[in-house]
């Protein structure tokens, strides 16, 4: 077979497309809900190497657990991942898999993300550690507390 007469596939594409900061969020949150911390782990390590700030990183993944929370709790009130675009004041699109998103995490899951999101950012922010240590620690507590919920 000649150069000519190769196939591109899209494994091809994906290996050489640089993928946005936003696409890359949406990925790892992908990977954690499919408890895939390994998975999660490249995607960040990833990320560092197209040099982004951890601290950004932290941020944007913060902000999907923050919405995730805020639309399951508007779920259990009865409203539509488009009605709660409206109230949120976030696209339709976002809120949609957001939603998706939030179903694989329990009300506890949710709020522990949470929390340990905070706590990473008020690390990062005053100085306390390694930053790009922050999100895997981040990453294998919430492994582990979801282990331990299922046991």
């Amino acid at each position: 077979m000649s150069l000519s007469q190769k196939k591109i596939t899209l494994l091809d594409v994906e290996k050489l497309v640089v993928r946005s900061l936003e696409q890359n969020i949406f990925l790892l949150l992908d990977k954690l809900i499919a408890r895939d911390t390994a998975g999660a782990l490249r995607i960040y390590y990833d990320l560092l190497k197209q040099k982004e700030e951890p601290i950004k990183i932290v941020a944007l993944v913060a902000s999907q657990f923050r919405l995730m929370n805020q639309l399951q709790l508007l779920e259990k009130k009865g409203v539509s991942a488009q009605q709660a675009a409206g109230i949120l004041k976030v696209h339709p699109f976002r809120a949609k898999m957001a939603a998706k998103q939030a179903r694989g995490f329990s009300k506890e899951e949710l709020d522990f993300a949470l929390l340990k999101l905070a706590a990473s950012d008020f690390e990062l922010k005053t100085g306390f550690g390694e930053k790009t240590q922050k999100l895997e620690w981040f990453l294998f507590e919430l492994e582990d507390f979801r282990k331990a919920k299922r046991a």
